[in-house]
Order: structure tokens, then sequence, then C-alpha cells
């Protein structure tokens, strides 16, 4: 009895088990009519035995607790229900249901079904840098049941506007609870949904939209490479393509310390910019590009600066060579550089490539005449980008000989130095000259008397006060240096024209000798003749003495009819350049003063006679070249008594009023004092 006991008890226990009805299971969720009512979709539990008295819905918006009964649903067959007058905006809502049944022993409860809560997207305006970007990115939260997710196999994201119709715009995999809007916007509303379909139902989120405005500048371009055309010298500024969102570019050039505005690109694809008003040619070149998007013109940051490589050059006349110095390539890391050489109207060679730290390089053995170009070129570390630098040009000319270098004349002034006048070439490039001089009719070497520079001066002038003018006669010459250290043009000579004076005193003849002057045959006819100027006693005749041909050197002159003069002469030689010079000069040289100075003689008679004869009527001392001389002469009678007196060399005593005897002199010549007797005779 035991055991049959147990076998009911145990078969009832099954039936038990197997009468009671389970909870309906939420398959979908589904919101509609602008995010106001939810609809519940779920499976229809088993109920065999026919025991269902309701379905219960409950609600709440905490997940976790403050569940409250929302509707009964009385009809077994239902498996929709929807919730009215929600508000997702401002809550969330979460589910779950119980079946009530009465298997005989009452009404009971089912156990709750999994808890699910509407799919709510949440849609922002994605930022950058703080600002709005004019891009949407939408995220939602999984379909929750017991705080597990519920996956379906896809997720259909739809979009729509104000004005536009649903259009699905993504087929996400079920893991996927985030999208970032490809599609750009200046501003609009945009609204988006999801749906996730199930075996029976899609599950339809609710619908949230956002005013989506692009306030957010495009990414800052990066530039390709500012390089210079090498055949029109213009700058091109080329860079990549930035955000969708760009509208065109905006470039800038350095400028005195800040930036200038060059112009802006419209349209993102046109990456690229020339500037012909740079001055690539005389510095280097700073640009930076921005980007304006295609909404509000919103600016972006510049992008880093990228400076252009100038190239100066300077030719070294004297060594024939190019000195070639650059500025490094600003923007990239630079692997190397490459110079590149174009001879007269030749192409362009690779003349020598440089490490990256190189930035001069010198060409050497240059051609005399020919014209040389050159330009540099950087390339990229690490791409196949190059940029290249201004053409610069030379003309391999050595420094040009002076067109003239002539001296004029060399001429003896004051009687105590030389003057030398020079024509030169001021435009020439001359460094310094040199005064050279040696003694004429020398072997000897020239001596450097001066180092002048040139004074932007057709005429160089230079006066030697070393020169003994009275003893000597000298040969000058002027040296040209010209910019390189290198003796270029020598002068013709010149030479000094030294008078000298031999005496005759007993024929009382001067004879004057002098050197040719030597110079005006290089570029003319050379001397014409020669003037020989005259001073007695310190006065100079107004006329020359003599005029002679240039071939006389000497010339005589007899001073017998002078001889009441001082007996100083001095004479004076000057030469004359004949017509026909080749820059049309005429020029004229002096030579030193010479002066010859004859001895006064002194012839005292010793008697007179006043005897009206007519002859040797008084006493008078005789004597040449004695005017001038201080004098004076004395008479005393034998007593002392002074009868006579005269400072007039030309004035005698005649003994009037005296008788015949012997009578002193007293005389005084030059301080030179002559005592004596004078008979007087009748």
């Amino acid at each position: 009895m035991k055991r049959i006991g147990f076998i009911i008890s145990a078969f009832f226990q099954v039936l038990v088990s197997v009468a009671a009805v389970g909870p309906p299971q939420p398959v979908c969720i589904q919101v509609a009519n602008n995010n106001t009512s939810v609809t519940l979709v779920w499976d229809i539990p088993a109920d065999p035995l026919n025991e269902f008295q309701s379905y219960e819905i409950y609600v709440s918006n905490n997940l976790s607790s403050g569940y409250s009964l929302l509707t009964t649903i009385n009809t077994y067959t239902a498996n929709t229900y929807t919730h009215t007058g929600v508000n997702l905006s401002l809550n969330n809502y979460y589910y779950y249901l119980k079946t009530l049944y009465n298997d005989g022993s009452g009404s009971k409860a089912s156990s709750p079904s999994d808890t699910i809560t509407p799919v709510i997207p949440q849609v922002t305006n994605k930022q950058i840098n703080g600002l709005s970007s004019g891009f949407a990115e939408i995220s939602w939260n999984k379909p929750v049941i017991n705080g597990q997710y519920v996956p379906g196999t896809l997720q259909f994201l739809y979009k729509k506007t104000p004005s536009s119709t649903w259009q699905l715009i993504a087929t996400l995999d079920h893991n996927t609870f985030y999208y970032s809007d490809t599609l750009k916007t200046c501003s609009d509303s945009f609204y988006y949904k999801i749906e996730v379909p199930q075996a029976t139902c899609n599950i339809i989120s609710a619908v949230s939209g956002e005013w989506i405005q692009d306030n957010a500048p495009p990414s800052p371009p990066v530039i390709d490479s500012v390089s210079i055309d090498i055949n029109t010298g213009e700058v091109i500024v080329g860079w990549h393509p930035t955000d969708m969102e760009t509208g065109g570019y905006k470039i800038f050039r350095a400028i005195s310390g800040g930036w200038t505005d060059l112009g802006n690109i419209n349209g993102i694809a046109n990456t690229s910019m020339t500037d012909n008003s740079a001055s690539s040619s005389s510095a280097s070149e700073t640009y930076i590009v921005a980007a304006f998007d295609t909404c509000f013109g919103t600016v972006s940051n510049g992008s880093s600066s990228h400076s252009t490589i100038n190239l100066q050059a300077e030719f070294n006349q004297c060594e024939m060579k190019t000195v070639l110095n650059f500025t490094p390539y600003q923007g990239w890391a630079v692997s190397k550089y490459q110079v590149y050489v174009k001879e007269n109207n030749g192409n362009f060679v690779l003349l020598e490539e440089l490490n990256s730290s190189q930035f001069s390089y010198t060409h050497k053995d240059l051609q005399q005449g020919n014209t040389y170009c050159y330009f540099v070129r950087a390339f990229h570390q690490n791409a196949d980008v190059t940029s290249s630098s201004n053409v610069v040009c030379i003309n391999a000319v050595s420094l040009a000989t002076p067109s003239k270098h002539y001296l004029s004349y060399v001429t003896v002034e004051d009687n105590n130095e030389v003057k030398i006048s020079c024509l030169v070439d001021k435009n020439a490039p001359i460094e310094y000259f040199l005064i050279e001089r040696r003694e004429n009719n020398s072997a000897s070497q020239y001596e450097l008397l001066a180092q002048l520079p040139p004074d932007n001066s057709d005429t160089l002038v230079f006066t030697d006060n070393t020169a003994d003018v009275q003893t000597k006669s000298y040969e000058y010459r002027v040296t040209v240096i010209d910019k390189c250290g290198n003796r270029v043009v020598v002068s013709n000579p010149g030479t000094t024209i030294l008078t000298k004076i031999e005496t005759d005193e007993y024929n009382f003849s001067n004879i004057i000798r002098w050197n040719a002057y030597e110079g005006w045959d290089s570029l003319g006819n050379g001397v014409k003749f020669y003037r020989i100027y005259k001073w007695v006693d310190a006065e100079k005749q107004e006329n020359p003495l003599a005029i002679v041909d240039k071939k006389v050197l000497e010339y005589t002159d007899n001073v017998s009819d002078e001889i009441n003069t001082g007996g100083s002469f001095c004479y004076q030689v000057e030469a004359v350049e004949a017509p026909g010079n080749y820059y049309g000069l005429r020029s004229a040289s002096w030579s030193n003063i010479k002066c010859v100075d004859y001895a006064k003689q002194l012839f005292i008679p010793n008697a007179f006679t006043p005897n009206g004869d007519g002859l040797n009527k008084e006493f008078k001392p005789q004597g040449s070249f004695l005017e001038n001389t201080f004098y004076s002469m004395q008479i005393f009678d034998r007593w002392g008594n002074l009868v006579f007196e005269t400072n007039d060399v030309n004035e005698g005593w005649n003994g009037n009023g005296f008788s015949s005897g012997i009578y002193v002199y007293k005389i005084n010549l030059n301080g030179k004092h002559y005592y004596g007797n004078v008979m007087l005779l009748r």
C-alpha cells in the first residue's frame, strides 16, 4: 500500500508541474507615434489544460525596482500590447509579463518573463576641438531582457530629415551600437531609428533626432612642397586635400613679421597655387595653407610652414669661379641636395650632389665670356617629393682692364717738389695706384713712393716732396693694381727736367743745359719746343729768354750787358707738348729754377786828374755786378776832415773846391772795408 501511495503522489506532482502555465516571453519591442507608444510582442505560453486566466504586464522606469501593474489582458491568444502616453525623451521604460492561471487549486501567477526595454538612439553633433562638425553620431542601447542582450542577426539604421522619407543608411552587425554618419550637413535636423529583425517581428527603436550644424573648421592641410618654377621664377605651393567638408583653401605668405593673404583656391581637389608676386630671387619665401569649409567658410588652422630654397651666386672674377650659397629647405626632412648648371644656351645638367647639411658649393675653372646659370633641388627624405630653388646666372667675365691710363705730365713745382698728373679710368675695377720713381737714365729698380686709392676722378694727382729737384732728374710711372691684386697696367714714364748752369765769368756767359722731357711720345708727338725763362736779381723777365727746338738741350746767355746789375741770374726751362695727343691733351713740364751769382769785383784807382781834359776826371771805384749791393764811400783830407760821402756806387768824387794833394778814402762794400790814399792832380 505504501508503494502504491508513493506512485500516485509522484504522478500527481508531475501533473501539477505540467499543468502550470509559464509567462509570455517578449520577443520584440516597438516604438511608434513619435515616441509616445511602445508595443510589446510576445510568444504565447503553452496552456494544454486551459488553465489560463490573464496576462499581467508590469512597467517601471528603473530596471531593478519600482515595477507596477500596467495592464491585464484576459485573451489567451493575444500577443501584443501597446503602451500609449509614454514619454521616452524623459524616461526609460522596462517591462516584464506574467501569466495568471488556475490549476484547480486557485488562481496562481507564473514566474516573471524576461525584462525588455525600448531601443532609444542618442544623437549628438560630432565635436572637433570643441566645435560642432556637421556630422551626426548615433549610439543606442541594447534591447535588454533580464539585463541580458537578446541579439538579432543584423541591425538596420534609418535616417530622415523633416522634408524626406526614411532611408536605410547602414546595415550593422548585432554587436554594433555606435555609428558616425558620414554625410555632412551645414545645418539641418536629422532623425534616426534602428530595426532589429527577429524571428516573428522586428524590434523598432524610438526615433531620435538632433539639429546638426557645422561650426568646426576642416583639418589643417599638409603642404606637399613649395618650389620655384625654374622657367618662370614663380613659386608653386602644393598640398594634400583635407576633410570632405573642405570648400577650398587659403594661402598665406610670410611678410614683415606677419602673413599676407594671397587669396582663395576653391574646391577640395584643387591643391596647388602659383604665386607670381613673390620675391623668391632675393630671399626665401615662407608659406602656410589653411582650409575653409563648405558651409560657413570657417577657416582651419594653418598648415606647418614651408620655405623655398633661396640661392645666391657670387662670381669671383679673380679666380674665375662661382661660389653658391643657399638656404635650406624648411618644411620636411631633406635627404640630399643636387646642384644643376647650364652653360650659355645649353640644358641644365647635374653639377654636384650634396648631403642634407651642405648649403654651399664652389664651381671652378669657368670659361671667360660664358654665361652660367644654376639652381638647387632638395629631395624629401621619405617621399618622392622635391623642391627647386630660384635660378641665378652669372657672366664669367674677368676684371676689365682700364680703358685709359696715361701719365699726362710730371713737373717741378715751387722749385722743391714734383707734381704728377695721370689720366685714369675712374670706372675700372681698381684697388689702388702705385706711384713709383727712379733716377732718370738709371738701371735701378723703381722705388715705391705712395699707394693711392681711386677717388672717382678721371685725374690722379700726386706731389712728391721728397725729390731733390736741384741735383737730380727723376723718371716716374703710375701702376694700376686691380681688385684681384694684379698689376695690370703701367703708365708711360714721365721725366722731370733738370736744369744746370755753367758760368764763363771771363766772357760773362751762362751756359744753360737740361735733359729732354720724355713720356709724351707714347701717345702723341712728344715735345714741340722748349722755352727758357730768366730772372735777373730775382726779377723774372716777362718774355722767354729763348724758344728752342725739341732737339736743342743747351743755350748760352751772354750777360756782359748786365754787369751793372746785381749779378744774380736764374733760369728755368719749360717743355711744351706737341699737338696730336691721343686724348687731346697738351701739357707742359717745368724744370727746376737754377741760379748763378757772379762775384762782385771792385777796382780802386790811386789818382785822378780833374784838369778839364775830360779824362780821369773823378775818383770812382770801378766794378761789375755791384747793383743792389750795400755800398758807401767817404773821402777825408789829411787832417781827417770828411770832404765827400756817397752811397751810390755810380757816383764819383770830382775834387771840386779842393787842391791837389793826397786824400784818404774809406769804402764799405757789402760789409767789406777798403782803406787807402788817392792823389788829386790838377
